[in-house]
């Protein structure tokens, strides 16, 4: 069973030949999603922003507010931003390894290397 609108929630599937390696002859569990930790990041605070609007009745200022409701998240080292706009939405990014997860109100998840 596969949670279609939970892109957060799917695994991955790696292709890799026979004897478990790549095109380029690297092992088949070599492989590393590079944006993963961003994506997770975002994700989680998405999870904890969502957590205070319902118990605060607004969305979070700062990411500072998000803080207790992330303790654990395994958020390692990334860095959270917190946009609010004026007709009440937000977006969240976090950065971490070179990328930027944004991901919004309404759950659109854009992820990007930083500076691009």
């Amino acid at each position: 069973l596969v949670a279609m609108h939970l892109p957060d929630a799917w695994g991955y599937v790696v292709f890799a030949d026979e004897d478990g390696r790549f095109e380029d002859a690297r092992e088949g569990d070599t492989w590393v999603d590079a944006e993963g930790p961003a994506r997770r990041a975002a994700s989680a605070a998405y999870y904890a922003a969502k957590q205070f609007e319902s118990s605060q009745g607004r969305p979070p200022a700062s990411a500072e507010e998000l803080e207790g409701l992330l303790r654990g998240a395994g958020l390692g080292d990334a860095r959270l931003h917190v946009a609010v706009a004026q007709g009440g939405g937000w977006e969240i990014t976090a950065t971490e390894g070179g990328y930027a997860a944004t991901i919004s109100n309404d759950r659109l998840l854009r992820v990007a290397p930083v500076g691009a």
